[in-house]
């Protein structure tokens, strides 16, 4: 275990007595009464381990004579001789008991076993096969590949055909199919040459013309270029655009500067009737000013009078509690006093006030009026100043576009001669320009009609030299491929779902039977009273995809896991037992069972029972046993009573090596 860093022993290890590496051999040396004959094998140990079988070993017959025979027909002399053959060999049962735990513990190793034991095994193959073929992805990708087949094929026909399409294009340009030939479309593509050169003439444009057109590809292309090339040169009319851009520009400014200068001449003379109406700002102002020095005179009448009015209330309300004829103020006697006092305080509350009152609202207003006219002029003033401003702005902008203007010259006027004269020289290239678009709409027309008789002439060359690919031979034989590989698939799976349903029904015929074999020798080996206690079966369990086994015991329950070593080992001999009874019963013929040291794990009951299972198994064919000295050998040796030859390994010698000896008959 390399985890561990403990080494272990490997299963089939070799070692090697060169140790320089060199080929690893064995000899057997048979005698007989025609002679000795030596087997030998040997193994290259510096092959590496994936190269061919072939290549790594050797296999050759030496006869007594000195003849070597290699291969195949090594191998027929000795089935001359009378050795087993390759057949006898693959009908054989052999079990290491080393691999003994590994039948029954790996799932795969088991259920290969038990498939055996059930009979199953050639269609357990036969069924895993066609699984392994994976028909439905096959299945897919013949679909795929007949759907992509198809669609190129359509694709190819498409880029074949297109005549009908063609005659269609020139009936709608209003062109007979019939009258259009190869000469007739480059003649046609001449006539359109002649006018475009003609209109180059005309307009003065610089565009490059071809002088004859080699073929109808290369007058498609030049037709559909022209257009855009003729539109590009400026030609006589090249001064169109600067003459626009200059006349846009000048009734832009006009449009602005025309109106302000009126807004200007009216508010200017609204502002100088307004200023001999009613005077300048100064005069205004002052006359606010004069106006608010009246209405705070007014305000200072109004409060001595209400002052008055005061003291005279109080002066009568002194009177009324205390008459008297002397004034309070000066001492002096003032004959009737409080009358006089009486009349003066009802000619104060009375019309003096109002007058005081009517006189300072009429101060009031006309300090309002005043005020209003120095806002309106102010007003009018700025609006004027604003107009005066945008008018200058505008102007600035139109002196740009005359740098060369003397100082007296009316810009205005200028503006308005120019922008004139620019109209009328675009009013005489016009004519000129809609020539152009005329002719180029005309152009476009023809190049419509040039390109559907040269589809046309296309497609009659196509249609020419077409070929109907599901016409061919080759394409039949494809599709007949395609149809008996599609047939296969299907009888593939048909196969497969028959060998499913054979697999169970084999399966379940021979179970009973099998169990009943396997119980028997199992209770050989390991006692009839443990083996009814066990209750032991074999049950299969089929799924869509594959068919497993289990060791079941009488709970039911999966046995393996809970076995020890010696039962794992009567298990794996039962089954082998029962598998060379099977194939001696099914297919009568040789049959060879060979164990190497079965009794490994078991006691001294069991190997009586062991040797009591291999009798009863040579009833059924050939058994070898190889065993080292003790219970099992001489129980074979004394109770078996089945013919029997008992063969020794003489010790091992240098100059001999190992030899086998035969001691009893």
């Amino acid at each position: 275990m390399k985890a561990s860093g403990l080494n272990e022993r490997q299963a089939w290890e070799v070692a090697f007595r060169d140790a320089g590496g060199g080929a690893t051999e064995v000899r057997l040396v048979f005698e007989d009464a025609e002679g000795d004959l030596t087997v030998g094998r040997s193994r290259t140990a510096k092959v590496k381990s994936r190269a061919k079988k072939a290549d790594r070993e050797e296999f050759r017959v030496t006869t007594s004579a000195g003849e070597t025979l290699d291969d195949e027909d090594a191998k027929d002399l000795l089935v001359a001789r009378g050795f087993p053959g390759w057949s006898d060999w693959k009908s054989s049962y052999c079990q290491h008991q080393e691999a003994a735990r590994d039948r029954l513990i790996d799932k795969n190793n088991l259920s290969a076993s038990l498939a055996t034991l059930l009979g199953l095994d050639d269609i357990l193959k036969l069924r895993q096969a066609l699984d392994g073929l994976k028909l439905s992805t096959f299945k897919r990708q013949l679909k795929d590949r007949e759907t992509r087949i198809n669609q190129d094929l359509e694709d190819l026909l498409a880029a074949a055909g297109g005549l009908r399409d063609a005659q269609d294009t020139l009936e709608r340009v209003g062109i007979q199919p019939e009258t259009v030939t190869r000469d007739g479309s480059l003649t046609e593509a001449e006539r359109l040459r002649q006018r475009a050169a003609d209109l180059k003439e005309k307009l003065g444009v610089e565009v490059e013309l071809p002088e004859r057109f080699h073929s109808l590809e290369e007058a498609r292309t030049w037709a559909v270029d022209w257009p855009a090339k003729v539109r590009a040169s400026p030609g006589r009319y090249a001064a169109m655009g600067g003459l626009r851009s200059r006349a846009g520009a000048l009734a832009d400014s006009l449009a602005q500067i025309e109106p302000l200068a009126k807004s200007a001449q009216e508010l200017k003379s609204a502002l100088c009737q307004a200023q001999a109406e009613g005077g300048d700002l100064k005069e205004r102002n002052e006359k606010l000013k004069r106006f608010q020095a009246e209405v705070e005179v007014e305000d200072a009448a109004r409060k001595a009078n209400s002052r008055l009015e005061s003291l005279l209330r109080d002066a009568a309300g002194l009177l009324d509690v205390k008459p008297s004829e002397t004034c309070p103020v000066c001492a002096s006697d003032v004959p009737k006093l409080g009358q006089r006092v009486q009349e003066r305080l009802a000619g104060v509350a009375s019309k003096l006030t109002e007058a005081l009152a009517e006189s300072h609202r009429q101060a009031c207003e006309r300090v309002d009026v005043a005020r209003r006219h120095v806002e309106d002029l102010k007003e009018l003033q700025g609006k004027v100043a604003g107009v005066r401003e945008r008018l200058e702005a505008e102007t600035a902008k139109l002196t740009g576009q005359f740098p060369e203007r003397n100082e007296g010259d009316d810009l205005v006027a200028a503006a308005r001669a120019e922008r004139e004269r620019a109209r009328k020289a675009i009013a005489e290239l016009q004519p000129l320009q809609d020539e152009r678009d005329r002719a180029l709409e005309e152009h476009d027309k023809g190049r419509n009609k040039l390109k559907a008789m040269s589809e046309y002439v296309q497609a009659l060359d196509r249609e020419s030299q077409r070929v109907d690919v599901q016409d061919l031979p080759g394409w039949k034989a494809f599709q007949a491929a395609l149809d008996r590989m599609a047939g296969l698939i299907v009888d593939c799976e048909a196969l497969a779902s028959l060998a499913k349903d054979l697999l169970k029904e084999r399966s379940d015929r021979n179970v009973t039977r099998v169990n009943s074999s396997l119980d028997k020798y199992y209770s050989m080996i390991a006692g009839k009273k443990n083996a009814r206690a066990r209750g032991m079966r074999i049950k299969p369990h089929a799924t869509a995809k594959k068919m497993s086994y289990k060791v079941l015991g009488a709970d039911g329950n999966d046995l393996v896991p809970i076995l020890n070593q010696a039962s794992l080992n009567a298990i794996s001999m039962a089954i082998l037992f029962a598998q060379a009874e099977d194939f001696q019963r099914e297919r009568p013929g040789p049959c060879l069972l060979v164990l190497d040291d079965p009794e490994q794990s078991l006691d001294a009951e069991h190997v009586a029972g062991l040797a009591n299972a291999i009798e009863q198994a040579a009833c059924h064919g050939t058994v070898l046993v190889g065993a080292t000295p003790g219970r099992l050998a001489e129980r074979i040796r004394d109770y078996v009573s089945s013919p029997k030859r008992l063969i020794h390994l003489n010790e091992w010698g240098r100059d001999t090596g190992s030899t086998i000896q035969q001691t009893e008959g």
